[in-house]
């Protein structure tokens, strides 16, 4: 008999991604609209959000002691599947795994995060980067309003992404402060 070396576990990268795209970042609670999304594509009950801003306990949480007010997030226009079953399934139902609360109003495909999605930050619409790449418009897909490519956010991004979103972040806020103190120096 020869032992083999037992080799590691790995967790499917749709199972891992699950709890992000079905639960708030910052209560871990189940995502019920509204819903909202922080400049790094993070997904966040609102109410809560608000709640922890307002007993001023966010600063605190690891998840979201960026977001300081509400220009720090967006609020989004999901789309509701028809398709998806709350609660438990009984008897002889079948449980999709991949079908979510919400979807793409465009091409139908759920969010559920095998797919990605954007939110358009100046309207909060929300749709697949597969209708970004089908749909040539320059407006927003989903309400015709506008759009700009660079105002653009990716839910639940990738690391490399997120760390791209964090240095464009800190860049703003450089940029603004260094914007308020030559308004000062101007006023004296």
């Amino acid at each position: 008999l020869v032992k083999k070396k037992k080799k590691d576990e790995k967790l499917d990268k749709h199972v891992k991604n699950a709890t992000k795209w079905r639960n708030c970042q910052l209560t871990q609670l189940p995502l019920k609209k509204p819903v909202i999304a922080c400049r790094f594509g993070k997904l966040y009950n609102k109410e809560d959000v608000i709640n922890a801003i307002l007993s001023k306990t966010i600063s605190k949480s690891a998840a979201a002691s960026h977001i300081k007010g509400p220009k720090d997030f967006v609020e989004l226009k999901l789309t509701d599947n028809k398709d998806f079953k709350k609660g438990d399934v009984k008897g002889d139902d079948y449980n999709d795994v991949n079908q979510t609360e919400f979807l793409c109003p465009i091409t139908n495909v759920p969010m559920n995060g095998i797919h990605s999605f954007l939110v358009n930050w100046q309207c909060g619409c929300v749709y697949s980067e597969k209708a970004q790449q089908e749909v040539k418009s320059p407006n927003c897909h989903v309400c015709g309003g506008p759009y700009d490519a660079t105002k653009m956010v990716i839910l639940n991004p990738e690391p490399e992404q997120l760390e791209l979103y964090k240095l464009k972040w800190e860049a703003e806020k450089a940029e603004k402060a260094a914007a308020k103190k030559q308004r000062k120096q101007r006023r004296r």
